[in-house]
């Protein structure tokens, strides 16, 4: 079922995207996805857990073509924008294991604070990357 939520996030991508750009879509995944984690922190009935479940796995399913998106439209010379592939997939194989032994050491609290961390700092460097192109310029000493 999950799976269907994060499609469905995906083909969400195509129409926000239009209107909205990238930005503001993705923060909106990312604020949705730390709900979901917020709800999975006090879930303690089947319910809720499935919600959130859902709601995490229809952010993912949003936000990252809207991650992918931003950096191909910031790589004016189309160089790095094919390495979002394999980061992709680097954090699906690295992220379950990373996690088993956060939850192992500490139990499930670590793993969604772990969480959270990562999604705040996407959040920032989407909201760095976004500047204005004379800002980036200046901070690269151009």
């Amino acid at each position: 079922v999950t799976l269907l939520f994060a499609t469905a996030g995906s083909l969400l991508t195509a129409w926000l995207g239009q209107r909205f750009g990238n930005v503001q879509p993705f923060l909106a995944s990312a604020g949705a996805f730390l709900l979901a984690l917020a709800v999975l922190w006090g879930a303690d009935t089947f319910g809720p857990y499935a919600a959130a479940t859902c709601l995490l796995t229809f952010a993912i399913g949003m936000g990252l073509p809207f991650a992918v998106a931003e950096v191909a439209e910031l790589d004016v010379d189309g160089r790095f924008v094919i390495l979002s592939v394999p980061a992709i997939g680097m954090g699906a194989m690295i992220g379950p294991g990373a996690a088993g032994i956060l939850a192992d050491a500490g139990g499930f609290g670590p793993v969604l604070l772990a969480a959270a961390g990562a999604i705040v700092a996407a959040i920032l460097l989407m909201g760095y990357s976004s500047r204005p192109a004379i800002d980036l310029a200046a901070d690269s000493g151009r």
